[in-house]
């Protein structure tokens, strides 16, 4: 399923199940070192975060950029990995588009800048893949930002110009 073009696929989908142990911190204590914490523990899974990763990349692959096709689809498949109410609700047809102003565009669309070889269809797309569930400025802009991050590194880009960019 995943080969040389998914780097930046595969590393949101660690950094993930890594940090799946710290998303709900019921267990976690005030006073928690985190230089001397384990990177995998049996506290980690994986993630609506990943769950939606994989359905960008289906949704590129098969279905011609059908992303809301993807992500009801594959929401439906694994229906217990922490999505927010809203986007379950829609998910199962009961609202809209509700113009999420949450982190999830930004977390499921590295696979865009891993495929994509230039700037302005990477922003494109990733308005695309945004706009089905996070149609406000704030939601469409936390995707534009990642995958052109993710994209200009992938081009060579400088740190500086990454930076000025963003600025």
């Amino acid at each position: 399923m995943f080969g040389g073009d998914c780097v930046a696929l595969i590393g949101s989908i660690i950094g993930d199940i890594i940090g799946s142990q710290y998303e709900f911190p019921s267990w976690r204590p005030d006073d928690l070192d985190y230089k001397n914490c384990k990177l995998f523990t049996d506290r980690c899974e994986f993630t609506d975060d990943t769950v939606m990763s994989i359905a960008t990349k289906y949704a590129i692959d098969h279905y011609k950029c059908d992303f809301a096709k993807a992500y009801k689809e594959f929401g439906k498949m694994y229906p217990d990995v922490g999505y927010g109410d809203m986007f379950f609700k829609w998910i199962n047809g009961e609202i809209g588009n509700y113009k999420s102003w949450g982190n999830g565009s930004a977390m499921r669309v590295s696979y865009i800048a891993d495929v994509v070889q230039d700037l302005d269809n990477v922003l494109k797309l990733s308005k695309h893949s945004a706009k089905c569930t996070h149609g406000s400025e704030s939601g469409m802009l936390g995707a534009f930002v990642t995958t052109a991050v993710i994209a200009m590194a992938n081009l060579n880009y400088s740190k500086e110009e990454i930076e000025e960019w963003i600025i």
